[in-house]
């Protein structure tokens, strides 16, 4: 039903429909993708890179999972740093910290700009940064947020604001990003293996809230 909704360019009722999915099957990785993607036609573009994140936790090495990496990297590059556009969901805590949390992707964006400018060429350190510069601004957000939250600052927001404090993040980007950076992962997990092993240990007692 969700998938019918999406179709019909009905963004609102196919995201209910994919919260649901996922309440039922945390696992359900075709869920967080579809999630992910009603998010951002709605304009939540942080939403949406956390949602395709944690599609990539559970599929990272398929053809689905090159798509959803184009499309977080079409987020950051495509980032207009004059304007942000969002289309207000009053299930997400209030349009003043969902603005805020928008706009972490323009700081992102232009963050990665002085990064290659100072030589810094190695895309899995530049995607790390992107990811921790947008996962902090929506764990501090969601923070300051009383409950009850709503889905996406407790499934997500909490979540990857967790998973920077861990210091798994590092291993994290470069295991969702094995689809487009396949051979120098794989280099880097082989030299780090404790890193992979943290990171799954992390993820295997982190409890997630809905």
């Amino acid at each position: 039903m969700g998938l019918t909704y999406y179709r019909l360019n009905k963004y609102a009722e196919a995201e209910q429909y994919a919260i649901e999915a996922i309440k039922l099957e945390p696992e359900h990785a075709s869920a967080h993708k579809l999630y992910g993607e009603v998010a951002y036609y709605q304009g939540r573009k942080v939403c949406a890179v956390m949602a395709f994140c944690n599609f990539l936790l559970i599929e990272p090495k398929t053809d689905r999972s090159k798509v959803v990496m184009e499309n977080i990297d079409k987020v950051f590059k495509g980032v207009d740093k004059k304007n942000i556009n969002i289309i207000y969901d009053k299930t997400n805590g209030g349009l003043l910290k969902t603005l805020i949390t928008e706009m972490a992707i323009t700081r992102a964006a232009s963050a990665v700009d002085s990064l290659q400018q100072k030589g810094v060429a190695d895309s899995a350190v530049i995607f790390t940064y992107q990811l921790e510069t947008i996962f902090k601004a929506a764990g501090e957000q969601s923070a300051e947020i009383k409950a009850p939250k709503g889905f996406y600052w407790n499934y997500y927001a909490d979540f990857f604001y967790a998973l920077t404090q861990s210091g798994n993040l590092p291993a994290f980007a470069r295991y969702i990003s094995l689809s487009s950076n396949h051979q120098t992962s794989v280099e880097w997990f082989k030299n780090n293996d404790d890193k992979i092993t943290k990171l799954s240990q992390w993820l295997a007692t982190t409890k997630r809230n809905f």
